[in-house]
């Protein structure tokens, strides 16, 4: 999302905060085109520069998106007032 807003790019370094007992070796082979490698892991005691020439993501990946499912319709709640047992609208809106 920040690529697309132009905040970061490809050259943006990324850095995460670790304990040193949670450094560990990811095999590439778990890796799928929507993951973020960072370039540089911090611990207590050290500072590690990954080296990792994957390319970062470059957008949200909208086809991973389980984003078409059901969607809600909110259209009729603009006649709620008609419906039977409802509030007006002005007593819905009341603070």
């Amino acid at each position: 999302m920040m690529v697309s807003m132009g905040a970061v790019s490809q050259g943006t370094p990324v850095v995460t905060i670790v304990h040193d007992c949670q450094v560990i070796d990811i095999p590439e082979a778990l890796l799928e085109d929507h993951d973020l490698t960072v370039d540089y892991i911090l611990t207590p005691t050290r500072v590690i520069a990954t080296g990792c020439e994957r390319p970062k993501p470059t957008g949200i990946l909208w086809s991973k998106s389980p984003g078409t499912g059901p969607r809600i319709s909110f259209a009729n709640l603009w006649d709620s007032d008609k419906q039977p047992g409802s509030r007006s609208s002005a007593a819905r809106h009341q603070f």
